[in-house]
């Protein structure tokens, strides 16, 4: 195998994986924020997702030009660029794909963000909210909607709006992976080939059908929602639910389940259900404890029905 296929067939099929977890990952930062002055997360999900589709366009655009080892060398400054744009003209000329406007502005206000913003807040001409101001100009312009900042009243991103940007994604990011995954096989090679379970699979093969990668997420939260439903009520029995359950119960202020449950259902454990459980460990013998609790959810941890919980051997 030459050089040039096994960057196109290995390492560009590690970079498809790559960019959906980043895509992924941005997705997650979009659940978890409340609104518009989250910065944080606002930051964190069009880095993320900046950063996917990039990468992803990347890959699309060497698979269209299918260089030769000769050429490769000017397909890699080509390619030297953080233009969301620019990459897309380039692909554009060499397909009949066509974006819808919601598409195309998103690409621009990624190649905003991505040239101007990610590093704003180091320079002395600084803007403290540049990216909250960049997705509240673009959620405006495309939902025709007015979102106002005020002191005392910060509006939160509803649903409907992440569902939007989760729609714009999914279709940009189903586009590319369709140019990649059609062009691998024109070539005979398998860069579009995902992890099983992974992250990119989720992105890319799992939210197929879907109307916005956001319902991918909600999805995971449903199905976490049926287990812990599961766990509290069923009548079936294995060795470690009976295992778990012979586990004594931390004194957990139950007044706070709604508050805790919001943010694990998001993937968050919060600081304050931590700093409880610490709390509470003062009065519980530490070492015990901790050795049953590296059991739970261990895969490599087998106990049957049977076995003799008064004989459990902790790990070492």
């Amino acid at each position: 195998m030459d050089q040039v296929t096994f960057v196109k067939n290995f390492a560009l099929c590690k970079e498809v994986g790559i960019a959906g977890k980043f895509i992924y990952d941005g997705m997650r930062d979009l659940n978890i924020i409340r609104n518009y002055v989250d910065t944080d997360n606002i930051f964190g999900f069009l880095y993320k997702i900046s950063v996917g589709i990039e990468r992803l366009q990347k890959i699309a655009y060497i698979l269209l030009k299918n260089p030769t080892e000769e050429e490769f060398a000017n397909i890699e400054k080509e390619i030297i660029t953080h233009s969301h744009t620019g990459l897309q003209d380039k692909i554009n000329s060499l397909t009949k794909v066509k974006l819808n406007k919601h598409q195309i502005s998103f690409l621009h206000l990624l190649t905003r963000f991505y040239n101007s913003s990610r590093y704003d807040r180091f320079n002395l001409s600084t803007s403290l909210y540049n990216e909250q101001d960049l997705l509240i100009e673009y959620i405006q312009e495309r939902l025709n909607i007015e979102i106002e900042i005020h002191s005392f009243f910060v509006p939160h991103i509803d649903n409907n709006v992440k569902k939007f940007l989760g729609k714009v994604i999914i279709g940009l990011t189903g586009l590319l992976y369709d140019i990649i995954s059609k062009e691998a096989r024109k070539i005979g090679i398998y860069t579009h080939e995902l992890n099983s379970d992974s992250k990119s699979l989720k992105v890319f093969l799992a939210s197929d059908g879907k109307n916005s990668l956001q319902e991918q997420i909600i999805d995971e939260q449903i199905a976490f929602k049926e287990f812990l439903i599961f766990l509290m009520n069923t009548k079936e029995t294995s060795g470690i639910f009976n295992f778990i359950k012979e586990i004594p119960p931390l004194d957990i202020d139950i007044a706070m389940i709604q508050e805790y449950l919001s943010e694990i259902i998001k993937a968050e454990i919060p600081q304050q259900l931590i700093d409880e459980i610490e709390y509470l460990y003062e009065d519980v013998d530490i070492k015990e404890r901790l050795n049953m609790l590296e059991c739970v959810g261990n895969p490599y941890f087998y106990i049957s029905e049977d076995d003799d919980f008064e004989e459990f051997e902790p790990f070492d």
